[in-house]
């Protein structure tokens, strides 16, 4: 017990610590995802040969590594950074015992914080909440008549279910009710994420201002023969000697969610199973 109580508390630690470098700029150390780990695999190891029973240490490099592997093909596909990728690897060293609830706790509490953090950082910028409105008019044809889609196909479905497995109505109505709220939430803040991406996240900066892992908008993908949207060190030597500034984009800074979903599931939080 004295092992997991110290493992806990270094954990959080260290993820507080990555949390507050992520927020503060933009990137953490490489040592603390690597820190996490050992920390995790030494410690289930301990314990294993306290109570003479290696499951756990088992179960842990198991599933600590089908989610660090996960997180690094995200990171390949530049869709977050290595260090998110790591930083998820590493709670799962920590809590494998729980993956599938760590896994959706990590998804939905990721998209709340994404929406939650591009309006707070929106307010840098009133303008981009007029640029919103202006887009959800400009579609709002488009959005109403999916809608409805969803709805005449929505129905006939519920009420088979309805007659033939005689689940009461009301809970089908709550259930169309959660779901057409969620894919609405879904859309909107989809929407709002464009318009925060375009007018705040996207800048133009000096080529010697360059960093490795910075994100390329696409126009300039082309200069350097590649899909992959992250910098490597031969990457920023070419621009420095073709260009003189480029455009680059920010991402959300994810590892506070990170955070919040291992302390979520550390006390017995699930999203998707009740």
């Amino acid at each position: 017990m004295e092992i997991l109580i110290l493992m806990v508390i270094v954990g959080t630690f260290l993820l507080c610590l990555a949390s507050y470098q992520d927020l503060k700029t933009t990137e953490i150390s490489d040592g603390i995802p690597y820190l996490i780990i050992i920390l995790a695999i030494s410690l289930y190891t301990i314990q294993g040969f306290m109570i003479n029973d290696f499951s756990n240490i088992i179960i842990s490099l198991k599933v600590g590594s089908l989610f660090l592997v996960s997180g690094l093909i995200l990171h390949h596909f530049s869709q977050w950074g290595d260090g998110d990728a790591w930083i998820l690897g590493g709670i799962a060293f920590l809590l494998p015992f729980r993956p599938l609830e760590l896994f959706f706790n990590t998804i939905f509490i990721i998209m709340g914080f994404m929406f939650f953090y591009c309006f707070l950082i929106a307010f840098k910028k009133p303008s981009v909440f007029g640029y919103f409105f202006n887009d959800i008019k400009k579609h709002k044809k488009g959005l109403m008549n999916f809608f409805i889609l969803c709805a005449f196909i929505s129905l006939p479905i519920f009420s088979t279910i309805h007659l033939f497995f005689y689940v009461p109505m009301i809970n089908l109505v709550y259930t169309f009710g959660s779901m057409f709220m969620l894919l609405f939430g879904l859309i909107i803040g989809t929407r709002f994420l464009v318009i925060v991406e375009k007018e705040i996240f996207t800048r133009r900066i000096l080529t010697s201002e360059l960093r490795e892992g910075d994100f390329l908008t696409k126009e300039y993908l082309k200069l350097l023969y590649k899909n992959n949207k992250l910098l490597s060190k031969k990457d920023i030597k070419f621009l420095q000697e073709n260009k003189k500034a480029v455009w680059i984009k920010e991402g959300v800074r994810l590892i506070p969610a990170f955070l919040i979903s291992y302390l979520f599931t550390l006390f017995g939080g699930s999203l998707i199973f009740w």
